[in-house]
């Protein structure tokens, strides 16, 4: 049976094929509601989009057609499959036209529509035909809600609430129009300002399932039909010689491209559409434009592609570009040989797959489809987020250039990308798409715009260099350059061609997830002062715990402030690659002990030394610690969290409560607020308090408690009263313009609670 055109009112007047005729329209019940009324905002964008065009067309601006609409045909009623929005929207608009030249009395067949979806949308619409409404004053929704035969009910049926939005906007349009024009257009004119192709099939039997899966593409399939059509129109203007070619390639070579990435109900709609609003951005980016994250596709294309931006035909060849590179191509594959994650294995024998760095889980490093299904205008989404943009980017300049020595360039891209977390933003993507363009298609890192300079990319430099003159180590920097804690960046090393390879390959042995990681943070304090000073407040450390502030720690400054870190950390890789020993915790023992050795016959206690010996000290779970004065001395704060607000330990206390052996007698003290607040400690039966000072420890001795026998024997021991407070010394010495303690003050203090206790305090 073949297709005939007709208009709304036509579709009832109408003799088709095998004398079928339509008397009346018939909503079925497995049809889904009147959803072009709803507020969200893709459905208000394509109700205003609809109804511009209807209205526009009745006023007399060029007749338009609506494509088809088709369904069974029972007893004369058409059960629409395809066609119901818009045939809800053509019922409201006769009815607001014939309404507005006071015509509802007459019997018109087009009045034959309803809703099967519910009983209350099928008597709305049977009582729409029957009263003329007032258009004087408020839209027409408020003169239906008055009407007494409106239910109140009915404010909770999402169809009728649609057809009253639908009814208002439509009312805004028209309502100073002359309405009687627009009607004849709309039902006296041949051919009417309003067709559609019509399919009636009599006998069809339609089942639900049909019903079910025609719906389930909803309104995703809507907006993408339209942005297609209009599109095409756009370029019939702006470009006619490419028209044609896009009109035949979106439906055929182009939707062989985004197959492979088809979602679950198998249609390319929403992928299509993603990919398009990347490459709508990349262009716009790429011509120092914002592409406005608050435009939707259609509103960006039109100022993208259309005369109106002198960049339109570069635009558009860019966007045919990007679409034509992954014609008949196999790209699930292409990207597995591409990049493989931290957590997968590599394919064998495939020395250029480079290690992308994803969380747990998300093994998947096919790019295109991550973009096609996950990417928003401003890359949010953590499946395609900034750095997947940028990675995927430098991919298409790539195929575009056919560019050599790709898989160095896109290492080279990666790295700055890991090393770039707080550049990745909107507006410096103009100078990020420039930066990566650079690298991939000359292979040029001189000068970069976008990305950390002064960190990440002077290292690129740097190792460039240094491949240049020793390419022998060129795969294992490589290797080092995949540690997840380094992600690309190794200030940290020193690159020295004579102890690299071991120390590479000693790094990677240490750091193998988190098993040494309490060893390694006393063992690493051994071998010099490793802390990198932040805000001249902040000593980042690495954690015993977890290995998130090592990469901190290891790759958020520049080379020369890394220097002290790069320092101990070479000294302790050259003892652990020169052990022979392969127990590597017995390796990083030996190290911290033959260092307290030294340090306990020459008694020098500095800070380092309490930090290595006592594991405790080490345990904040941020690596983060916060000094008196600006110093790692004998008064600090170790965070577990990120800031000062967050409850946190005074390490030396912690230290000497578990050092006492009678830690169930003394309060397990956390602390709040800055550095310069006093921390106490309390016992918890006389609520005597140690505190730790630069040179010794204070007790704070209750009122219950003064003047008694405890005073004098702590005033005995060679205590001082100063303030209420009695004040215990630790022997020091000056060495190189700093007190340092000559005894160890945690086995002191230990000491001097554990007696407090044994005496019953």
């Amino acid at each position: 049976m073949k297709s005939e055109e007709t208009s709304f009112s036509g579709l009832f007047t109408q003799e088709f094929e095998n004398g079928l005729r339509v008397k009346r329209i018939e909503v079925p019940l497995i049809q889904r509601d009147y959803a072009q009324g709803r507020p969200d905002t893709s459905a208000t964008r394509i109700r205003c989009r609809f109804l511009d065009a209807l209205t526009a067309a009745v006023l007399g601006e060029g007749a338009i057609s609506l494509d088809f609409v088709y369904g069974d045909l029972e007893n004369s009623a058409l059960l629409p499959l395809d066609g119901q929005q818009r045939l809800t929207t053509l019922f409201l608009l006769h009815w607001y036209l014939a309404a507005r030249c006071s015509k509802l009395e007459q019997n018109f067949a087009w009045k034959n529509f309803t809703y099967s979806t519910r009983a209350s949308a099928r008597m709305f619409c049977e009582q729409l035909g029957q009263f003329q409404p007032e258009f004087e004053g408020p839209p027409p929704s408020y003169w239906l809600r008055d009407q007494p035969w409106y239910l109140q009910t009915w404010e909770h049926d999402p169809t009728i609430q649609s057809m009253l939005v639908v009814l208002d906007d439509i009312h805004r349009r028209l309502e100073s129009q002359d309405c009687q024009d627009a009607w004849n257009r709309l039902v006296d004119e041949t051919p009417s300002a309003i067709t559609f192709h019509v399919l009636p099939m009599k006998g069809m039997g339609l089942s639900d399932d049909i019903y079910i899966k025609m719906n389930s593409r909803g309104k995703p399939l809507t907006e993408f039909e339209m942005f297609k059509a209009r599109f095409e129109k756009l370029l019939e203007s702006s470009s006619p010689e490419r028209a044609q070619e896009f009109a035949t390639k979106i439906d055929t070579v182009w939707t062989d491209v985004f197959w492979s990435c088809r979602g679950y109900d198998d249609l390319i709609d929403d992928e299509l559409l993603g990919y398009l609003r990347f490459a709508t951005d990349v262009v716009r980016w790429e011509a120092g434009k914002s592409p406005d994250q608050s435009n939707d596709l259609e509103s960006l294309a039109a100022i993208t592609y259309s005369e109106t931006d002198a960049d339109s035909k570069r635009n558009i060849e860019r966007l045919f570009q990007f679409l034509d590179t992954w014609v008949e191509l196999d790209i699930p594959q292409f990207f597995k040989n591409l990049f493989v994650s931290q957590h997968s294995v590599r394919i064998a024998n495939n020395n250029e797959q480079l290690v992308l760095f994803r969380p747990l889980g998300r093994d998947n490093c096919d790019l295109f489809t991550s973009c096609c299904r996950s990417y928003v205008s401003g890359a949010r989404h953590r499946e395609f987020g900034w750095p997947e943009f940028l990675l995927f980017y430098a991919v298409l300049e790539h195929r575009l250039n056919r560019t050599e020595d790709f898989y160095r360039r896109l290492r080279v891209v990666r790295n700055l990308i890991e090393g770039s977390e707080n550049e990745l933003r909107a507006d410096r993507m103009t100078s990020l798409l420039h930066d990566v363009n650079s690298i991939i298609t000359h292979g040029s890192i001189a000068r970069i715009s976008g990305f950390n300079e002064k960190i990440h990319a002077a290292d690129e430099r740097l190792k460039a260099d240094f491949i240049s003159q020793h390419p022998e180590l060129e795969t294992s920097l490589h290797d080092l350059e995949d540690h997840p804690l380094l992600r690309g960046c190794l200030v940290v090393f020193d690159l020295d061609a004579e102890t690299f390879e071991n120390r590479a390959n000693c790094f990677s042995k240490l750091f193998d997830g988190e098993k040494y990681l309490s060893l390694i943070t006393g063992a690493l304090l051994a071998a010099g002062d490793y802390s990198i000073c932040v805000r001249n407040r902040w000593f980042l450390f690495g954690s015993s715990k977890n290995t998130a502030p090592w990469r901190d720690l290891f790759t958020s400054s520049t080379r020369t402030e890394m220097g002290r870190a790069r320092d101990a950390l070479g000294r302790l890789l050259d003892y652990a690659s020169d052990d022979n020993e392969e127990d590597t915790a017995k390796v990083l023992k030996n190290f911290m002990n033959r260092w307290l050795s030294e340090c306990e016959t020459t008694q020098s206690y500095d800070w380092r030394y309490y930090f290595v010996r006592y594991e405790t000290m080490r345990e904040g779970a941020s690596g983060r610690y916060v000094g008196l004065d600006s110093r790692l001395e004998y008064s600090v704060c170790m965070l577990n969290k990120m800031q000062m607000n967050s409850y946190y330990r005074d390490p030396y206390l912690h230290a000497i409560r578990l050092a006492s052996k009678v830690e169930n007698n003394i309060e397990n003290s956390v602390f709040t607020g800055y550095e310069t607040e006093p921390r106490w400690m309390p016992l918890i039966n006389s609520n005597i308090a140690l505190r730790v000072v630069t040179n010794g420890f204070r007790l704070r001795i209750p009122e219950s408690y003064e003047n008694t026998a405890l005073t004098e024997l702590l005033l005995s021991k060679g205590g001082v009263l100063i303030d209420g407070q009695v004040f215990i010394p630790i022997t020091q010495t000056m060495i190189n313009g700093q007190m340092i303690d000559t005894e160890d003050r945690v086995e002191a203090g230990a000491n001097l609670l554990r007696k407090l206790v044994t005496a019953g305090y």
